[in-house]
């Protein structure tokens, strides 16, 4: 529906949960915005590899990424082009520790990391995000997904 509402100058729609009837926006985006959907159980996994463009692994990404990615090949859509991100834990670790978390998660699929500091807060925290952001950016090769 929302990519409806983002293509064309008019839209109606009657579906189970919502109606709209010739609803449309005053000026459509220039590029598509993208969807990303999370969620841990298997339908959540489904629904955001049928439906997305990406999916936001909230809980165990080595268990999540596996999974959408398989779902992703059974729908006949490639891999490459789904993204998947993932958050880690970077507070009281070091270079060689989230570089060893990072590159399995990038193999797996993973496209995005998001990094946060669990026990760490203002200036510390912004300082570690920078140093793991120039660790992780010097040894993670570039992803191809789009």
């Amino acid at each position: 529906m929302l990519r409806r509402l983002w293509t064309e100058s008019y839209v109606t729609f009657n579906g189970r949960g919502h109606t709209l009837d010739g609803v449309g926006l005053n000026r459509t985006p220039a590029e598509m915005i993208p969807i990303w959907l999370g969620g841990e159980h298997d339908d959540a996994l489904r629904r955001a590899t049928r439906l997305a463009d990406g999916f936001v692994s909230l809980h165990d990404p080595m268990r999540d990424v596996l999974r959408v990615i398989q779902y992703v090949s059974e729908l006949g859509r490639d891999p490459a082009q789904f993204r998947v991100t993932v958050r880690l834990a970077v507070s009281a670790r070091g270079p060689d520790d989230w570089i060893g978390e990072a590159r399995p998660l990038q193999s797996m699929g993973v496209t995005e990391i998001g990094v946060w500091t669990p026990n760490l807060q203002g200036d510390a925290a912004l300082r570690r995000l920078t140093e793991v952001r120039r660790v992780l950016a010097d040894a993670l090769p570039r992803t191809t997904a789009a």
